[in-house]
């Protein structure tokens, strides 16, 4: 599975997958050629929708947040085996 680089083609995948949910919801089908996983949607499609969420922070209508910035970073540099072994014993001490 491809991962997002960075945090504004997280926005875009977030984005993506978040539409292709709620577009039924609302009594919308959406075509069949988008109607996929982020990693299946066509090069050219995927940088227009990074381009346009780059549009949209570089102009202020969207700000990332925290946990966009959070995920971004976890995503590019996802925590080595023996940091995700020592993650899952301080749940196991630490139950949320």
């Amino acid at each position: 599975m491809n991962q997002p680089t960075t945090m504004i083609e997280y926005i875009a995948r977030a984005f993506h997958e978040a539409y292709e949910v709620a577009a039924p919801k609302h009594g919308y089908e959406t075509r069949e050629a988008s109607r996929t996983t982020w990693e299946a949607v066509p090069e050219v499609n995927k940088n227009l929708m990074i381009a346009v969420v780059q549009e949209l922070i570089e102009a202020g209508v969207i700000a990332p947040g925290p946990l966009t910035r959070q995920m971004a970073e976890y995503r590019s540099n996802p925590p080595t085996p023996r940091e995700q072994e020592l993650a899952k014993a301080a749940q196991n001490v630490h139950p949320e």
